[in-house]
């Protein structure tokens, strides 16, 4: 386990006042319901605080910080439910500024760190049959499920030239009518997705990211930070159930008094943790470029995807009525854990990556 340094606590601490002031359940359902789906006004704060350049080097005017800070704020957005596209931003940013090309970080860099354009990833599911391909500056193919698709500028995408995997920059304004975004509905009211078709979408020679391990790095560094959200959902929802089994009053006693509400508290509390420390490993393996990044990955996906959509469950039932109700924020946080618990691959799939690479130690 990786203690957090006083600067990320002080982090933590901040960033948390700072959603929850503006992430009022009445704002996040106003905000969910634009056809954005994100605050403008909200986006120019952060900007303006910082965040939108925390993994940007100094010497490129950005805080110079890294994965455990950006999977904070990750934690952070997910226990206030905020709408924002800030973690599909920041990791495109991130890569970037990691691995691209020094002419797209001078095009690019300075407007993602400002908040004047707005960045998304477009990253497979398991499960797809279909790649992108890049053939004489051209891309051509499908991605679905992209987050925030509908208000980004730019789109990091996963594709393959001559079969070697690369990442390309796509700019959606270059673009035209060669890039069609097609509104993608799930269960999370929060967070819009959509399809992306590229049609010979046009390609910068600078805005391709040819290194071989950029593209599961960029994967990898997605599921920590999708997990590191869904542990701040987790925490919130913990928080919410403990918080009303104290106050639910039955045969003249708090309900949380009984033992048998106790024990499930208590599991939801051993869930939460495990997925904490399962993410914090991840991040920490990404960050430092371990050889076992892919599997402490694999493993944080697994655990943390059941505990988030296993606590809600638990959320729920102990709840009762009230947390049926469509005016309880306790649902908004279910569906969000529900959908993250299938994106970029459901536990079960990440269990067998788990065991390919067991078995290929073994052998």
């Amino acid at each position: 386990m990786q203690l957090q340094t006083p600067e990320q606590d002080e982090l933590r601490s901040t960033s948390r006042k700072v959603l929850l002031r503006n992430a009022t359940s009445e704002r996040i359902r106003e905000v969910s319901s634009t056809a954005a789906g994100h605050d403008a006004e909200f986006w120019n704060q952060i900007a303006e605080m910082g965040w939108l350049a925390l993994t940007v080097p100094e010497d490129n005017d950005g805080l110079g910080l890294g994965l455990p800070e950006l999977a904070i704020l990750g934690e952070e957005f997910g226990y206030s439910l905020q709408p924002s596209p800030f973690l599909a931003h920041s990791l495109v940013t991130w890569m970037i500024a990691q691995r691209g090309s020094e002419n797209l970080q001078v095009r690019l860099v300075p407007s993602l760190a400002g908040g004047d354009a707005v960045a998304s990833w477009a990253l497979p599911q398991p499960g797809d049959a279909e790649t992108l391909v890049l053939r004489d500056g051209r891309l051509n193919g499908t991605r679905r499920l992209v987050p925030y698709a509908n208000c980004a500028d730019h789109l990091l995408v996963e594709a393959s030239a001559d079969g070697q995997p690369l990442l390309v920059v796509v700019d959606v304004a270059a673009a035209g009518t060669a890039l069609r975004v097609t509104d993608q509905h799930t269960i999370d009211l929060t967070r819009p997705y959509a399809r992306v078709d590229f049609d010979a979408v046009p390609v910068e020679a600078d805005a391709v990211i040819s290194l071989t391990a950029a593209p599961s790095e960029l994967w990898r560094a997605a599921v920590a930070l999708q997990c590191a959200e869904s542990v701040g959902v987790t925490r919130r929802l913990v928080q919410m159930t403990v918080s009303y089994v104290n106050t639910r009053h039955q045969f003249d006693r708090p309900i949380g008094s009984f033992q048998a509400i106790k024990h499930h508290i208590a599991d939801m509390h051993i869930q939460l943790e495990g997925a904490a420390a399962a993410t914090e490993e991840s991040v920490w393996a990404i960050h430092r470029r371990r050889s076992d990044a892919a599997v402490a990955a694999h493993v944080a996906k697994s655990w943390t995807g059941r505990a988030a959509s296993w606590v809600a469950s638990e959320a729920l039932q102990l709840h009762g009525g009230i947390g049926f109700t469509w005016e309880h924020d306790l649902h908004l946080y279910l569906r969000r854990a529900k959908v993250n618990e299938l994106l970029l691959g459901a536990p079960a799939w990440h269990d067998e990556r788990i065991f390919d690479t067991l078995v290929a130690g073994i052998a």
